[in-house]
């Protein structure tokens, strides 16, 4: 009989097509990939892969045999989720990926509460505003800002995010407060990577206008503490700055412009057959949560 491993191990290489791309999925080395799959064709005694330099695909009989396997996983998976939800409680790690501002904000709490009310439940959460791959990273969900184009994702609006140009008075009072979106080419601007275009909806519908900065940065964090130390104008969410424009910390300036509303707060999970029931549970007091609080 061969190990469970074996069988994972045995589909993930013939889903990839190679050892090594399974190995990196798996964690594992493709020097242990090869030695599990060399094991279980000597325990089946057939050879399930044409082997070349570059690439493996199946034999006629790894083809049957790995249509036997992906439904006996399933039944696995399955037998699994049962016993999660032993006692109708949901149980066991949920890997989480967050943006780190956003988290620290608005979902902090949020998490805090769901723990006490799902005991059996531990969150293991990624705070990073880099977009992960979830599949291949082994995340169970994630909080994203942005359009969602990823099919293999199932995904959850939570909130709008409404986006605003601000800036520090200090820095105001030294450079001048621009009355049109042109002006912004002559401001030090903060810049996202990778979002040196910042596009708005004004009066007269869309416009992207370039801009450029000495700062810039993969922290949305980051940009939010420069802003704050006057160091430049920023496109940031209303969610974040509130208290700081409340406070004077932060002025929002040419208000008629705002970031286009298709960029929205989602909470998104990998499309699987069955979803674990810790990842049901955190989606749906998440979902529930933010109806009653929206950022």
């Amino acid at each position: 009989m061969s190990s469970i491993l074996d069988l994972e191990i045995f589909v993930k290489v013939a889903n990839a097509g190679n050892m090594s791309a399974a190995g990196r999925e798996l964690g594992l080395s493709p020097a242990v990939v090869s030695k599990h799959m060399s094991a279980l064709e000597d325990k089946l005694k057939v050879r399930l892969f044409e082997r070349t330099t570059r690439h493996l695909s199946l034999t006629e009989q790894g083809e049957r045999y790995y249509e036997h396997v992906v439904k006996a996983l399933k039944q696995l998976q399955l037998a699994a989720k049962h016993l999660e939800v032993n006692d109708g409680e949901p149980q066991g790690t949920l890997k989480i990926t967050a943006p780190t501002i956003f988290t620290r904000l608005h979902l902090a709490q949020l998490m805090s509460e769901f723990l006490k009310t799902y005991k059996r439940v531990e969150l293991d959460v990624n705070l990073s505003d880099e977009v992960s791959d979830l599949n291949s990273q082994g995340y169970d969900v994630a909080i994203r800002i942005g359009i969602i184009n990823d099919q293999g994702l199932l995904s959850h609006p939570l909130a709008s995010n409404h986006r605003v140009l601000c800036a520090h008075p200090s820095y105001l009072k030294k450079h001048g407060v621009p009355t049109s979106l042109q002006d912004l080419k002559k401001h030090n601007c903060l810049i996202l990577k990778s979002q040196d275009n910042w596009s708005l909806s004004g009066p007269n519908g869309k416009q992207v206008i370039h801009i450029s900065g000495n700062l810039s940065s993969n922290s949305s964090d980051f940009i939010h503490e420069a802003a704050l130390a006057g160091d430049g104008i920023a496109l940031r969410s209303t969610w974040e700055i509130s208290e700081a424009v409340k406070n004077g910390d932060l002025k929002i300036i040419l208000p008629e412009y705002v970031g286009l509303s298709d960029i929205k707060i989602h909470i998104v999970y990998p499309m699987r057959e069955i979803i674990p029931a810790k990842v049901e549970a955190f989606v749906n007091f998440t979902r529930q949560k933010f109806k009653i609080y929206n950022p």
